[in-house]
């Protein structure tokens, strides 16, 4: 057998460490698309991210994101009304389009959603409860997409909050047609919920404290027959 000298010793050790080391790093990829095949949660896999085993891209999550801030900003004068001291609502608002940019973490979003909650608890104005609930859906849409529609819904519960009774549907109605003409067309399909899931109806229908009379107009969202009728 041919002796091998040092420098042939090192070269082989080398290109051996790197055969491991690629086999390792396949063996990694392959185990992480596994995992993302392996999806099978409860949530609208639409909305999971694709790294989580959903179908949910980066772009189409700053859309969605973008949306639902725009219809929690559109309303945050009731609360700020009645709050100028607290800014908890609006600091959500600022930190979900910073996400948006790349200029904030997931772990700020949700910081800031949960300190956006507070306020709601802690308000004593009905329509300003609800904006600060709208902000924090809004600012959790970072961390989970399906938000969105809650930031949009709580942003319809604080107008019918800020009138009286008798007009409370009519301003849903027509805070409801805002949002869809200010929502992106790429994502139009994804919120109406052409195709809806039961997980998607489940999901939103289940939002805390969300008002029996909402669902009306949240059947402007479905497009459904299933939807229409839970």
């Amino acid at each position: 057998m041919l002796a091998l000298s040092p420098s042939s010793t090192h070269l082989e050790l080398f290109v051996g460490f790197r055969l491991s080391l690629a086999i390792r790093i396949l063996a990694t990829v392959e185990s992480e698309d596994a995992e993302v095949k392996r999806y099978s949660g409860k949530r609208d896999p639409r909305f999971v991210a694709i790294h989580r085993g959903g179908a949910l891209d980066l772009a189409t999550r700053r859309l969605l994101v973008g949306w639902a801030a725009d219809c929690a900003e559109r309303v945050s004068n009731f609360f700020t009304e009645v709050n100028p001291s607290d800014i908890r609502p609006s600091h959500a608002i600022a930190i979900v389009r910073e996400w948006a940019i790349g200029n904030a973490t997931v772990t700020q979003a949700r910081q800031a959603a949960f300190g956006a909650h507070a306020a709601a608890r802690e308000s004593t104005n009905s329509a300003a409860i609800e904006v600060a609930r709208a902000a924090g859906h809004a600012v959790a849409t970072a961390h989970m997409a399906d938000h969105e529609l809650g930031a949009a819904a709580y942003a319809i519960r604080a107008v019918m909050k800020s009138v009286s009774k008798i007009d409370a549907i009519r301003v849903a109605e027509l805070e409801c047609r805002w949002q869809q003409a200010k929502l992106p067309e790429t994502i139009r399909e994804l919120v109406y919920l052409g195709h809806v899931t039961r997980a998607r109806v489940t999901q939103i229908m289940n939002l805390r404290l969300l008002a029996p009379e909402i669902q009306t107009v949240y059947c402007l969202y479905l497009g459904s027959r299933e939807a229409r009728t839970l």
